[in-house]
């Protein structure tokens, strides 16, 4: 996959619209569910049908998130409902999606957040902001890092050099060059001890020291030595490590279950993993087991039981057994969320199925390459 292909392609996974908490095989709900078009330069959005839903009038909008969409006017942001009502007017010079009720925003050069009526939290102080995660958010006031809660009250003050959301009720934070973790009420859990670290998954941390990497719990102890060039954090109970320039997992026991010998490879999802041998990339079970034989330029993980892949420069999808199901004929395109997936031909996207029929033909969609642009 070319690398504009690839970065198109992180894009649309960006770009395409989910309902939190759809049942996939509810097909009311999946009717019900509205994708973002382009025609004539505007964008809208249709039923799964293909049918318009929202008559194309925005110079640039988002998929729907918790129930709104952010939508450009002109220079100014706002948010519609999926009825197409403006709930929230285009006022905005910058705007994300929301994000557990709160979406981020900036106004006359002032940043802050918004709820879902519109009413917005800032403060004169607020140097950068973030989203929020577990009812918190990051905030950068003089140079220094805290965070707030919904009502924009300081719950923990800025003191830090830098923080990051928390995760598993625990938050990344760095002082004085080392790196250690806090709970929600400020206080060290973990003592700044560390070279480099990551938030919290599954109940471990990576953590690294003198260019070496290992793992620990949320009390602190170390469970799997440094002891790796580099380590990715735990998914579906195994982490990626390199040894000796080689990938390869472990368990959570700190155990080789799958030996380094791939040239590159990725976290498991779904029970499966990619892996590149001789620049191709093929797939691995969590045995180690070559599933599907390294054969393509590129590919995505698997989602609803298909995966989009590369063969000489164009993109298609395979099954989990590696069938492919849907020819390589695209220049970009997204994983399938509910059913469909965005495709691009060139600058023309549209939508398709399951079986590759197009819901949507593509149509000229240079302005919605706008939505990868971060909105700050």
């Amino acid at each position: 996959m070319s690398v504009k292909g690839a970065l198109l392609s992180s894009c649309l996974l960006l770009l395409t619209a989910v309902s939190c908490g759809e049942d996939v095989n509810d097909r009311g709900a999946a009717d019900r569910q509205l994708l973002p078009v382009v025609l004539n330069g505007k964008v809208g959005f249709i039923r799964t049908s293909g049918e318009i839903e929202i008559l194309p009038r925005y110079d640039v909008a988002s998929g729907f998130t918790e129930g709104l969409a952010r939508i450009l006017i002109g220079t100014k942001y706002g948010y519609i409902n999926e009825e197409g009502e403006v709930k929230i007017k285009p006022v905005f010079d910058g705007a994300t999606d929301f994000t557990e009720g709160m979406a981020l925003v900036v106004l006359n050069g002032k940043r802050g957040y918004i709820d879902k009526t519109g009413k917005m939290i800032t403060r004169d102080d607020f140097d950068n902001t973030w989203g929020f995660a577990e009812e918190l958010a990051v905030v950068n006031i003089k140079g220094k890092y805290g965070f707030i809660d919904k009502s924009g009250k300081l719950v923990i003050e800025p003191r830090f050099d830098i923080a990051n959301n928390f995760s598993e009720g625990l938050a990344l934070v760095v002082i004085g060059g080392k790196r250690g973790f806090i709970g929600k009420k400020g206080n060290i859990a973990i003592s700044p001890v560390w070279g480099s670290a990551s938030s919290f998954s599954e109940g471990l941390a990576r953590v690294g020291l003198n260019g070496k990497h290992g793992f620990i719990n949320k009390k602190g102890e170390v469970v799997i030595s440094p002891g790796f060039d580099s380590a990715q954090d735990f998914k579906d109970g195994l982490a990626l490590v390199k040894i000796n320039g080689k990938y390869g997992y472990i368990d959570k026991n700190g155990g080789i279950v799958i030996k380094p010998e791939f040239e590159k490879a990725w976290g498991f999802s779904g029970g499966a993993a990619r892996v590149t041998i001789d620049n191709k990339v093929g797939y691995i079970d969590r045995h180690g087991k070559m599933t599907i034989k390294p054969r393509y330029e590129g590919a995505s993980n698997f989602s609803e039981g298909l995966a989009f892949v590369s063969i000489n420069g164009k993109i298609g999808y395979i099954d989990e057994k590696g069938k492919l199901v849907i020819k390589p004929q695209y220049d970009a395109a997204s994983s399938f969320e509910n059913g469909f997936a965005r495709v691009y031909i060139r600058h023309k996207m549209g939508y398709i199925d399951r079986h590759g029929d197009y819901i949507w033909n593509p149509t000229d969609a240079t302005l919605s390459t706008e939505l990868c642009a971060p909105p700050f």
